[in-house]
Parts: C-alpha cells; sequence; structure tokens
C-alpha cells in the first residue's frame, strides 16, 4: 500500500545559517529552564538539517560520500552544539561565548538544500538528548569512531561524539531499495573512517524500521574492510529487534550486537533533578499536578469517553502519537507529542489561532516536543447525533476558517502522486479492473493541477474527531498536525477536506455540494466539484492504505476494526467507481 511520505523541504543554506544564528544568539537573553533548553535544541537540529543538505549535494554530485571542507566544518560545528546541549541538559549555565559563529559562516552560503525533517523528531516523540546517555553510558571512549546514518543521523552522531569525548564524527548516505540499502564511500574518506584499524566504532540513527537495512549496510562496510562485529556498536533508537523485511545475516547480526540505548521513559518520564522531566515542565504552564501523569496513548484515551469497548473508534496504534493525562488545580489537560524545532512552533502558533476563533480548546503552552492543552469535555457525534443541518453548518464554518486563515507555501503530495496512490491502493483490495477505472476516472492530473490552491488541511474529520460540549458547542480534536503527519498526503487543496466531510460524515450528494459551495464563497472561489471528485476517490484510496497498514500493525479487536475500516472504504471506492450516489446518512459507520 502506497501510505508514507518522506517530505523535503527547498531551503537557502545562507537564511538557514541565519536562522540558527539568530536562534543562538536568542538564548542569551532567556533565563535557564526548559523553555531556553528546547530553543537550544531546536537551533541544534536545524544545524543538522543544514549540515545534511550540504553534505547531500556533495553525495549527489559524487555519487560518493567523501571527505571536505564543509564534512569537518559541521562535524566541528554539531559537536559543538551537542555540548551545549548536554551541559544544559546537566543544568549548566549557558556561555555567551559559544556561539560557533566560525562554522556557521563557512556553511552558510547562498545555495539551494533539500532538508529532511527527522521523523523521530516529528513524530515519535526522540529525543536527542537520548543519545547522549546512551554514549556516556556504553563505556566506549573518546577513540571510537562515530558513524552517522544520513539524515538524522547526522545530528544524532554528534550527541554520540560528544557523550564519548570524541572530536570528530563521520555521517554517510544509505542508497537503494528500502530493504536493501547499501553506502559508497570515497577512497579518501575511506581511509579516515578505517585510520585505526583497533578503534570501535559507533554506528547512530533512529529506529531500526522494517528492515533495519540502514544500520545493516554500515555494518556490512566496516566488516568488509576487515572490522569484527566485536568492534561495532549500535545506537539505535529503541531496544527493539529489527523489523520484518530484514535480511537473515542482518537479524542475526543485530540479535548478538552491542546496543546501547536510553528509551523514552528514561530520558523524559524519570527524569529528576533539573527540569523535573515531563511533569516538572508541565507544571511550568499549568501549575503542580494533583496526580502523575497518565499514559493515554495508544487508544487508551478512548477510556476517557464511551465505557462500554463497542463503543470506541478504531485506531492506529502504530501511528498514535505520545499522549498523557495531566491533572492540576487549573483542569485536565491532555500532554501530546508534537514534535521538536521549527514543526513545533508552527504548530503553537496555528493553535493559537484555531482557539481564538473557538474551534479547539484553551492552549496552555509547548514545553520541549509537547503541546499542553485543555482536556475537553464532550461526546463524539456517534453518540450526540446532532441535528443534521446545524452539523453541516458548523462544518462548514470550520472548513471555511481553515481555508482563509491557513495557506500553505506549497502542497504536500502533487495530484499526480495522489493519483498513483489511488489507483494502487484501489487496485490492491479491488483487483486490476477497478485500477484502470480509477484511472480512466481521474484522468490527466495536469488538466487539474493548476486548481490546487493549497492549505494547512485537517486531513482527519472522522466522526471521532468531533466533540459536541455540554454547553453545545461544536469542538474538532487533534486539529494541528496531520497535515504534517507521517504519510504523503500533507498540505492539499480544501477539496482534501471536503472530500473527507463528505465520506466520514455520510453527505448525500446535496448536501456536498452544498458543503462545497459555502467553503468555496468563504474562501472567495467558485466551488470546484470536478477538483472535488478526484479528490474524493484519492481520499479514499489513502484511507483504505491507512487502514490497511493499521490491521496488520494492531492486535485483536483493533485489527478487526481497522479491516472493518478497509471494507467500508472499499465499498464506497467501487460505488464511486460505478456512479452510484452516496449512501445516506446512517449515523457515522466505521464504530466496531
Amino acid at each position: 500500500m502506497l501510505v508514507y511520505g518522506d517530505a523535503e523541504r527547498l531551503e537557502n543554506a545562507r537564511d538557514l545559517g541565519a536562522e540558527i544564528t539568530q536562534k543562538l544568539l536568542g538564548l542569551q537573553g532567556m533565563p535557564p529552564g526548559i523553555a531556553r533548553h528546547a530553543a537550544l535544541v531546536s537551533a541544534f537540529i536545524r544545524a543538522g538539517e543544514l549540515a545534511q543538505g550540504l553534505l547531500d549535494i556533495a553525495w549527489k554530485m559524487d555519487e560518493a560520500d567523501d571527505w571536505s571542507a564543509d564534512a569537518l566544518a559541521s562535524s566541528t560545528l554539531l559537536i559543538g552544539l551537542a555540548g551545549m546541549v548536554g551541559r544544559s541538559w546537566a543544568g549548566c549555565e549557558l556561555q555567551c561565548g559559544e556561539v560557533p559563529v566560525e562554522q556557521l559562516n563557512q556553511l552558510s552560503r547562498s545555495v539551494s538544500i533539500r532538508t529532511k525533517q527527522g521523523e523521530g523528531y516529528a513524530f515519535y516523540a526522540l529525543f536527542p538528548e537520548g543519545y547522549l546517555l546512551a554514549a556516556q553510558r556504553s563505556g566506549l571512549g573518546p577513540q571510537t569512531v562515530v558513524l552517522g546514518i544520513r539524515s538524522i543521523g547526522t545530528g544524532l552522531a554528534a550527541m554520540v561524539a560528544a557523550g564519548l569525548g570524541a572530536d570528530s564524527m563521520f555521517t554517510l548516505r544509505p542508497h537503494g531499495h528500502p530493504y536493501h540499502r547499501q553506502i559508497t564511500v570515497a577512497p579518501g574518506l575511506a581511509a579516515r573512517i578505517l585510520a585505526d584499524p583497533q578503534a570501535h566504532f559507533a554506528i547512530v540513527d533512529e529506529g531500526p524500521g522494517l528492515s533495519g537495512s540502514s544500520f545493516g549496510s554500515f555494518a556490512d562496510w566496516l566488516e568488509a574492510a576487515g572490522i569484527t562485529p566485536e568492534q561495532i556498536h549500535f545506537f539505535p533508537s529503541h531496544t527493539g529487534d529489527l523489523g520484518p523485511q530484514a535480511e537473515s545475516r542482518h537479524r542475526e547480526r543485530w540479535a548478538r550486537a552491542q546496543r546501547h540505548s536510553v528509551g523514552f521513559d528514561s530520558v523524559v518520564l524519570n527524569r529528576t533533578g533539573f527540569m523535573g522531566g515531563l511533569a516538572g515542565w508541565v507544571k511550568t504552564l499549568i501549575g503542580p499536578l494533583q496526580e502523575p501523569l497518565r499514559d493515554i496513548s495508544g487508544g487508551g484515551w478512548r477510556q476517557l469517553g464511551a465505557a462500554d469497548a463497542a463503543n470506541w473508534p478504531p485506531v492506529d496504534t502504530g501511528l498514535e502519537k505520545r499522549k498523557l493525562l495531566a491533572v492540576s488545580a487549573t483542569g485536565t489537560w491532555l500532554v501530546k507529542w508534537a514534535g521538536l524545532g521549527r514543526m513545533a512552533d508552527d504548530k503553537l502558533r496555528r493553535g493559537h489561532q484555531l482557539v481564538e476563533a473557538g474551534w479547539t480548546p484553551e492552549i496552555a503552552g509547548m514545553c520541549h516536543g509537547f503541546l499542553v492543552q485543555r482536556w475537553a469535555e464532550g461526546s463524539s457525534l456517534r453518540q450526540a447525533q446532532p441535528e443534521r443541518g446545524w452539523l453541516l453548518e458548523q462544518v462548514g464554518e470550520y472548513l471555511s476558517f481553515r481555508a482563509r486563515a491557513f495557506p500553505a507555501d506549497a502542497a504536500g503530495a502533487s495530484l499526480g502522486e495522489l493519483y498513483e496512490m489511488a489507483r494502487y491502493n484501489i487496485g490492491v483490495v479491488l483487483g486490476e479492473d477497478a485500477s484502470k477505472r480509477v484511472s480512466m476516472a481521474l484522468g490527466a492530473p495536469e488538466a487539474l493541477a493548476d486548481r490546487v490552491q493549497p492549505a494547512h488541511t485537517d486531513n482527519r474529520l472522522h466522526w471521532w474527531e468531533w466533540l459536541v460540549t455540554p454547553q453545545g458547542r461544536l469542538l474538532k480534536t487533534d486539529a494541528l498536525d496531520h497535515d504534517s503527519a507521517h504519510d504523503l498526503v500533507g498540505c492539499q487543496d480544501i477539496a482534501w477536506d471536503l472530500a473527507g466531510a463528505a465520506v466520514e460524515l455520510e453527505l448525500t450528494a446535496a448536501e456536498r455540494t452544498s458543503l462545497a459551495q459555502k467553503v468555496a464563497a468563504a474562501a472567495g472561489r467558485p466551488a470546484d466539484l470536478e477538483l472535488l471528485d478526484a479528490m474524493e476517490l484519492c481520499y479514499l484510496g489513502f484511507q483504505i492504505g491507512l487502514w490497511s497498514f493499521a490491521a496488520g500493525s494492531n492486535g485483536g479487536a483493533d485489527a478487526e476494526a481497522a479491516r472493518a475500516m478497509v471494507q467500508r472504504y472499499a465499498k464506497l471506492a467501487a460505488a464511486c467507481l460505478s456512479g452510484h450516489s452516496p449512501p445516506t446518512p446512517n449515523q457515522f459507520a466505521g464504530a466496531r
């Protein structure tokens, strides 16, 4: 199934360098605490993206990784910043003269680079501080050769090097099939990496994922050069095994390998001393907690709504972000992972706009990757069964607000990519003939491409994503970041959300048209029903893929519910391809 995406961002290295410098200089006027530490980590992450983008230019030109002035400056810059992060994490005062101006100036030149957002930083509550702690506890010394797997491994390797006291590191770009990665190292760089054949080697990255082939490609290269397995150490983000697509030889090596990892609980939840861990961070926003933080991740939040599990909405436990519940004298609050760095800043800004417009609950603030938002009491649409006209009026106003308030600089997946995703995913469940009919129904993406006006769309309009409060207000939950999720959709024309509303709220043909006209009028444009038709078929294809993955990763009743979702979307796709009208409202299907 086609579901996941790996978004890149086109940036100017000079502008990015100026942004990093400004972030670092801004630290000097901030008091010690979690806000200043988070700002420092944000600068460090952006510096890792700057280094990654520049090193990837050279890699693409030479078709191999080599040693260069940029590689040296990147190593010095990032290890220096990692040391600052380590001292801040330990509670030490930052010194005003620590901004590494020389290396930043060297890397900050007017050239376009493609930066990649670290998945762990964005989606999986990965903290770079955990790699510093893992290095400090590993027993390895400063002579260890540190190898980072680009992209996110660029910065993580610097954290390991700082933790070991090493003064240099190297990063390499794996390439090839995702399940069979390999690396290409120029002779000059290979000689530097392998200068001491008796050294220990630290391979650093997030993951491993489905195959672990990136880790495996580095170890393969080292062993081919004569390095023994006993000299190789892995620094992953978790202690689990390789995924189901791993080669048997990589799986066998991983099982006996020396691995060093410090997880989320040790880094964040159970941290004591300076800054006091997540509970201490949250305290700065909402006051002292009256009880320990309660983890409601992986669908645990459903227990706070309907007591009967039969009425719970389906979840994808593999993609759910970390969520906790905090209770203080100021009330009950949701503490949800929002990401580190630039992404968190963007979400917080949009979140405050949604609060001011009355669509989401109050936001207390952000604390080092976690958004703290008041817990909203209310009933889901399936429980409340609000009057139909009122609901459609409210949904129309919400989507109109998003279309006006959140224009995006660029779209996520192109229409061509969405069309290919729909053709493939629908074909998997309905057969080759259905795939051909999808292609015929959608036509050429060029016909509609210039009509797409990207916005920060909601991308999640299912019945359980809405609450009707006891005061009779409609609130949208989880409204900040599905346009920047770990999938290929991204920011789309508001027609994507109109298609989502049509499918998830089971709109009749007349309701669908009326909603599209209302939102179009608010956005100052004519209703584009042709684009809406195309987006609806693509939306169904995406949901088929999304819930197919959930059926494979979930267990028990949640897997069964995910399979039911796939069947529902497949049935709707078949109806669209047959030219049938949408079904009449049926109390928001999809629950088990």
